[in-house]
């Protein structure tokens, strides 16, 4: 993979625009350094960022930024069902973190969660764009939730 920059300006001001691209950008590019720089100008102050990334990444970002995915189209009910308590799940931890929900896992990050499965931390290693920091932060979690779904499904099958 060869590693590519993308730059961004977002005015301090009314940069709501230029925001939501590089939202948009980094929730599906895989993107391990980001170098950002305030530029003072009074008013006119702006970020200047620079963004390292992958360039197969770029192939996500391109054919899927603006485009919603139906989750409940590409995967099975049962990890449909999983991604939906998963969604809640991130919704509330966002809430009370005072975060978006995407700074915790974007949507197509919980898909693979739902499908995968992983049962460790270094299981969440494995899905594109986690980290350690959030695999970390978020692997007990995401662990615990295998281990409540196999303790229901197992008191199903009594």
């Amino acid at each position: 993979m060869a590693r590519q920059y993308k730059f961004f300006t977002i005015p301090v001001k009314g940069g709501g625009e230029a925001e939501k691209e590089l939202n948009g950008f980094l929730s599906t590019a895989r993107a391990p350094h980001i170098h950002r720089e305030l530029l003072p100008d009074g008013e006119s102050s702006f970020w200047c960022m620079a963004v390292e990334y992958d360039s197969a990444s770029n192939k996500a970002y391109t054919k899927s930024f603006g485009k919603r995915i139906d989750y409940r189209e590409v995967l099975s009910p049962e990890d449909f069902a999983i991604f939906t308590q998963l969604r809640d799940w991130r919704k509330e931890t966002a809430k009370r973190e005072n975060v978006k929900a995407y700074v915790i896992f974007t949507d197509a990050q919980i898909g693979k969660i739902s499908e995968k499965r992983p049962d460790t931390q270094a299981g969440l290693l494995d899905i594109e764009g986690i980290g350690k920091s959030r695999a970390e932060k978020y692997g007990r979690v995401i662990c615990g939730i295998w281990m409540i779904l196999s303790c229901l499904e197992s008191a199903k099958m009594m």
